[in-house]
């Protein structure tokens, strides 16, 4: 989610997809009231909207508001969004297979098995057939760079912090000085991440994402 921070000095949180942002969202639950950020292309609370979006939000206050966000290596990234959302199919087929609901995919057994199918079959499969495949009832997908949650024709970021970094420049967001972040959602560490590419796959990446590694200076070697 995308959210307008309720502090003193209101912050907006730009949440990019599989960049901590759970651990953010539980920094700010415990300290801070929120509102989601919503947007018209969402049919379910997925929304992660964009800097775009909040133009609508922000507009009607009339001032300047602090905005953050947080990008990660497009290879980690793109590997753990891999991870992730094979969780959800394994967890939702079983379900979906015995007619109960689930509101993590879309209700359909055999669109949801042969997605799964080609995780279980490669990284290289499921990333050559679904990288451009929306997320169930929202908008984005994997192959929407990083840089493209942050465009807007009124506004700008305030600051952009490297997943990296994550726990020490969380602190260079004033509302949150001195605090710890929570870790949630860890997954593997870097190395499995970086041997799950091969030639092509790190290749696809690197096309799809030329927009964030120019922007933000990553590289494959920095996994």
């Amino acid at each position: 989610m995308s959210y307008y921070i309720e502090s003193i000095e209101p912050h907006i949180f730009i949440h990019i997809p599989k960049t901590a942002g759970r651990s953010i969202f539980s920094l700010i639950n415990n300290n801070y009231s929120s509102t989601h950020i919503t947007n018209s292309r969402t049919h379910n609370l997925n929304f992660h909207s964009t800097l775009s979006d909040v133009e609508d939000f922000i507009c009607p206050l009339g001032v300047a508001i602090p905005t953050f966000t947080v990008v990660r290596n497009p290879w980690t990234r793109i590997a753990s969004w891999y991870f992730f959302r094979q969780e959800i199919l394994r967890r939702a087929l079983p379900r979906l297979k015995n007619g109960r609901k689930t509101n993590k995919t879309v209700r359909d057994y055999d669109i949801i098995f042969k997605e799964h199918e080609a995780m279980l079959h490669s990284f290289d499969k499921w990333l050559t057939f679904y990288h451009n495949q929306p997320w169930d009832y929202t908008w984005f997908s994997a192959s929407d760079n990083q840089v493209s949650w942050l465009k807007s024709n009124t506004m700008s970021v305030s600051k952009v912090i490297k997943f990296e970094n994550l726990n020490t420049e969380i602190n260079d967001i004033e509302i949150f000085k001195d605090m710890k972040l929570p870790i949630l959602n860890k997954g593997p560490i870097n190395d499995p991440y970086k041997n799950l590419f091969n030639g092509y796959t790190r290749n696809l990446v690197k096309v799809l994402y030329e927009e964030d590694i120019d922007t933000f200076k990553y590289s494959f070697t920095e996994l």
